[in-house]
């Protein structure tokens, strides 16, 4: 916090408390022995992951272990050597104590600012010897103990359903079933006999009859309660983490997403304390004043964030028809208080009535799918109609040229004074992602076409600037690509020309693009396509996808590659002429914070494209929104 650099004395004294509590105890042989099962744990059931990262941490490993070990080292406890740990506690001592220290007020110090800059990137700063009189002094901390046995630590791996099937392809899709269908709930299940791993995850998603993101304020206090639960359950979630569980609890559009997951033998012990919690939570002044200052702190550093960063924010502050920009976000907390946030919790989280849509996934029976449906649904009073939170958002819809027939930009401030760098996204409208499966997979096809040339153009031979991107931008149920350029060296004006000049280009050579070339095009994203789950997580993020968006398309993959398969040289060279074309296009250009705008402009600069002065009012004056209809509850 802001305060934190006026107690360092404190921190550094708790931390000494602390150490003498574990000096005074010895070496303890069942935190020991707690901390090699639950490595052993970790190692057991290893997740696959990315192997470009895994082949990372080995090379790493074995700078530190020989090869044999390089393995297995880092989860391995051999013995429980008294001696040893004792020796290192001696060793924690503020005689080899290096106390690094940062703040904001130090760019004042005189010290700092007559040091010599480090020489890599410049940074003042100062080196000083930590003097006898400033060591802690060993003032007692009455609320310090040493750590309890974890009770979420598991004992229970049966493998409810056996292990050893195949992974799914695209060819053979997994289904999840409902296993509940009334009464404002449903839910999903799909027991594992893929991975072979004693794990459930849970997702929910809940629409709150008061939708939090259709109010500025609902959505403030739905922020602000999710941070004073996590704070609140901060010590029994240490615990869970360690175990290998865990859970997520935020404000969604529509209401609240939750998710739970680890091991199952002890799942549903977290699910009843993070129910419990929400259900009964105490909502402190002291830690409400943290918990504000802690997001008043994040909304700022966001806002001084990287140029590229304000551009991205600033398309979709335009582009959703309820959106709220972070300047907003800023003044709003500032006056947000303690009532405002148990009020929202009476008359909108709590108030009854929601409807959930839930998935269990993994080492689970139905039965257990439908408990922890029960016990979120008892909690939260579910007893309304799911309403899927996409469907409530809706976008501005730039195909049918609502507000000009020659495209939109707009010009902000970056608002960060200090940073040299201006940046530029520059959008094109497909429509609407999920209404037509040919639509997604042209222009899922064209960005895959287009990413190379655009880096390799813009970045490589250009050098515009280090950050350059083409890619697929989803905003809400639309579709779109983006151009997204940053650059220390030119303004938005020339990377928006810049860029345009590249769509053009890529907008003809789609269009006489050699079938060898589309052929190669195809092949690679067609290898996206069929890449299979690495984990249990990645399939039940698939299965999650296609239900919280209520396309329940399990088979989806499998319709794109049949789609993509059809597609020929004329269809995706008429897709590209369609969709690349300024009046389906929206700029947004951020110039360097200490910049001036021009506030005339010539039209060759601007292209004739109509110049957006508010986002709010532009937003608010576009004529056609979509989103996808409501899926309703079967009966």
């Amino acid at each position: 916090t802001d305060a934190g650099v006026d107690k360092v004395n404190e921190i550094v004294e708790a931390v000494y408390n602390y150490i003498d509590i574990m000096k005074s105890t010895g070496a303890l042989e069942w935190i020991w022995q707690e901390s090699k099962d639950l490595a052993a744990l970790r190692f057991q059931f290893l997740e696959k992951g990315s192997p470009i990262n895994y082949v990372s941490s080995l090379a790493s490993n074995m700078q530190e272990y020989p090869p044999r070990y390089a393995v297995s080292a880092a989860f391995t406890y051999t013995s429980f050597d008294v001696a040893r740990i004792l020796s290192l506690l001696e060793e924690l001592k503020p005689e080899t104590m290096i106390l690094m220290l940062g703040d904001r007020s130090f760019a004042e110090d005189e010290t700092v600012k007559s040091s010599t800059p480090e020489p890599w990137y410049g940074t003042l700063h100062s080196v000083t010897p930590l003097l006898p009189g400033r060591l802690p002094k060993g003032t007692p901390w009455p609320d310090l103990s040493l750590i309890n046995p974890n009770p979420f630590i598991p004992a229970n791996f049966t493998l409810l359903h056996g292990a050893g099937s195949d992974v799914p392809d695209i060819d053979h899709p997994v289904k999840p079933e409902p296993v509940v269908a009334a009464g404002g709930k449903w839910m999903w299940f799909l027991g594992d006999s893929i991975f072979g791993k004693p794990k459930v995850s849970y997702s929910f998603e809940l629409s709150l009859k008061r939708a939090p993101g259709l109010s500025q304020a609902d959505s403030l206090c739905g922020t602000m309660f999710q941070l004073l639960l996590d704070d609140a359950l901060e010590a029994v979630t240490y615990n869970a983490r360690v175990a290998g569980a865990g859970f997520a609890f935020s404000s969604s559009f529509a209401g609240l997403a939750i998710s739970f997951g680890g091991y199952n033998d002890k799942l549903e012990k977290l699910i009843h304390t993070v129910l419990s919690a929400v259900k009964s939570l105490e909502i402190k002044p002291d830690r409400f004043a943290l918990k504000k200052d802690e997001l008043r702190r994040s909304i700022a550093n966001s806002l001084l964030g990287q140029p590229y960063s304000t551009a991205l924010r600033s398309m979709d502050e335009a582009m959703a028809k309820t959106s709220w920009s972070l300047e907003s976000l800023a003044t709003a907390v500032e006056h947000l208080t303690v009532e405002e946030v148990k009020a929202w919790v009476k008359d909108v989280l709590l108030a009854g009535g929601c409807g959930v849509v839930g998935l269990g996934h993994g080492n689970l029976m139905p039965s257990d799918a439908v408990n922890a449906m029960t016990l979120v649904a008892d909690a939260l009073g579910c007893t309304g109609q799911p309403v899927w939170p996409m469907k409530e958002q809706s976008v501005a819809d730039l195909t049918t040229a609502a507000t000009s027939a020659v495209g939109a930009f707009h010009a902000r401030l970056h608002p960060n004074k200090q940073d040299p760098n201006s940046a530029l996204e520059l959008v094109f409208q497909a429509g609407e992602e999920g209404k037509d499966l040919k639509e997604d997979i042209n222009m899922r096809l064209l960005v895959e076409i287009s990413r190379e040339p655009c880096f390799d153009q813009l970045r490589t031979q250009q050098q515009l600037g280090y950050i350059v991107s083409c890619r697929l931008k989803l905003s809400s149920a639309s579709q779109a690509l983006s151009v997204v350029i940053q650059s220390g060296h030119h303004e938005p004006s020339l990377l928006d020309q810049r860029a345009r000049a590249f769509i053009n280009e890529l907008a003809t050579n789609v269009t006489t693009m050699p079938a060898t070339k589309l052929a190669s095009h195809k092949a690679a994203f067609l290898a996206e396509i069929r890449e299979r789950p690495k984990n249990m997580g990645e399939l039940t993020a698939l299965l999650w996808g296609e239900i919280s968006t209520g396309r329940l398309q399990f088979d989806r993959r499998k319709a794109m590659a049949t789609a993509l398969d059809a597609v020929t040289g004329e269809d995706i060279g008429a897709f590209a002429t369609r969709v690349l074309q300024l009046p389906r296009s929206l700029a947004m250009w951020v110039y360097k914070g200490d910049a001036t705008i021009p506030q005339d402009m010539d039209p060759e600069v601007t292209a004739g494209r109509t110049r957006v002065q508010s986002l709010s009012v532009w937003r608010d004056g576009v004529q056609r929104f979509f989103s996808r209809p409501q899926l309703q509850l079967p009966e």
